[in-house]
């Protein structure tokens, strides 16, 4: 074998054994997740999509399902069903936690 043959040789090996290694170094991206509390009902089908909550993720441009999931819970004008659902979703270690109304806000802070 010629040494232009041997390097070649050499360079193919070495970089058979070290692909793996950096493949397994790298992490796959963790989607963030966001939980959404509301004292409200759910929307009607078709329609979260385009809530303007919906909108304004996407013009920040998160698609839900692909760069954050998003759990929700509702209420349904139960307030007493706050605390336990603030809970639900906090079990679930959530990045970031979005309700409105000032019970919303004291059920994900107790």
């Amino acid at each position: 074998m010629t040494r232009p043959t041997i390097g070649l040789l050499l360079m193919l090996v070495f970089s058979l054994l070290v692909a793996p290694i950096a493949a397994a170094a790298q992490q796959p991206a963790k989607v963030p997740l966001l939980g959404v509390l509301s004292a409200g009902f759910p929307p009607a089908e078709g329609q979260r999509s385009r809530s303007p909550f919906g909108q304004a993720l996407r013009d920040l441009g998160w698609i839900e399902g692909q760069t954050i999931a998003v759990e929700r819970r509702y209420a349904e004008e139960q307030p007493d069903r706050l605390a336990e659902l603030a809970a639900e979703l906090v079990r679930l270690k959530p990045d970031v936690m979005a309700t409105g109304g000032t019970s919303g806000v004291l059920a994900v802070k107790q």
